[in-house]
């Protein structure tokens, strides 16, 4: 099992240089594994046992099996496939938009093992590169927004894609598993029995030795809906989890959009040893797209050099607003 699930630990490296926040990539990363592992568990039956196992006199039972596991029921062992597809696709999108351009400027200053020359160096770069590109990266922010705007559509559309699949028992199943706690044991009614049925019948017809058709009825137990079942209570939770956080974070991003005294606070609690006033001066001088570039420096810069950084880059900003 471990070899099996080996090759999805690259998704869950850990950044260097961050890009995206925390919640963006529990939708991408994290909920890519988590829907991959699942299509790995549910497909690799030497694991989990056979998904079919039917009872029948005088027909090979392997014949039966798979005649009504093709037949008479099915299974969509790709589908986790499809969704983990669709929950990469904005780390896809944002990859490509970003480029690359954190990294760049960042320049390993992320790391404060270097000499005092190579660090006064890169400060300059910075800082030089900072001056030079005022107001230049609106779509940089914007596009990265979209990403997470992104995220909470493709949520809201796989919860509907499944319960429209599931006759609209998917999006009222955690609920109605946690209401199962409170009823006695005889009286309790699995929800999902109707989506995932552990039992059922299948008619197999075979021509006698005279050329007759017989009829013969098998009793089948399909012991992987189980695994089904306690996976898709997992993705019900994780999806809700998910949504509410997403819900937040787009709701974070207006506040941050709409509200431009909320964001000297924002820098300043990026990094404390920076002053309100200095944070004050660069969300003031700077537009939404640019502010939005420092604060994300704040994530990958050494806080002593991200302090430095500020304090030269808002004295280089007053200048050009008294002119």
């Amino acid at each position: 099992m471990y070899k099996l699930l080996a090759g999805l630990k690259s998704y869950l490296k850990w950044q260097d240089i961050q890009t995206d926040s925390t919640i963006f990539r529990l939708h991408n990363s994290f909920t890519t594994v988590l829907l991959l592992t699942c299509s790995l568990i549910i497909t690799a039956t030497q694991y989990v046992g056979h998904p079919i196992s039917c009872i029948v006199n005088g027909i090979p039972t392997h014949v039966v099996n798979t005649f009504c596991w093709i037949h008479s029921t099915f299974t969509m062992p790709d589908a986790f496939r499809r969704q983990a597809i669709a929950c990469y696709t904005p780390k896809f999108l944002w990859d490509k938009f970003e480029g690359g351009l954190m990294r760049m400027i960042v320049m390993g200053l992320n790391i404060t093992i270097c000499t005092t020359e190579e660090k006064y160096a890169k400060k300059e770069a910075l800082l030089d590169y900072l001056s030079k590109h005022i107001k230049r990266h609106k779509m940089y922010a914007l596009r990265y927004w979209l990403c997470e705007v992104l995220c909470f559509v493709n949520i809201i559309v796989q919860m509907y894609i499944m319960n429209r699949f599931f006759d609209g028992e998917f999006l009222s199943y955690g609920t109605r598993i946690m209401q199962l706690s409170d009823v006695p044991q005889e009286q309790r009614f699995d929800p999902m029995v109707y989506v995932f049925p552990r039992v059922t019948k299948c008619i197999f017809h075979k021509y006698g030795s005279s050329g007759s058709l017989q009829k013969h009825d098998s009793l089948c137990i399909l012991p992987l809906n189980i695994v089904n079942e306690k996976t898709y209570v997992f993705i019900w939770f994780w999806y809700m989890i998910l949504l509410f956080l997403l819900a937040g974070l787009i709701i974070f991003r207006a506040v941050i959009i709409l509200l431009p005294n909320f964001r000297p606070r924002l820098l300043h609690a990026r990094n404390r040893m920076i002053s309100l006033e200095t944070c004050r001066i660069l969300s003031e001088r700077l537009d939404i797209g640019d502010w939005w570039l420092i604060y994300m420096l704040g994530c990958n810069l050494d806080p002593m050099i991200y302090k430095e950084v500020m304090n030269e880059f808002s004295k280089d900003l007053e200048p050009s607003a008294n002119k």
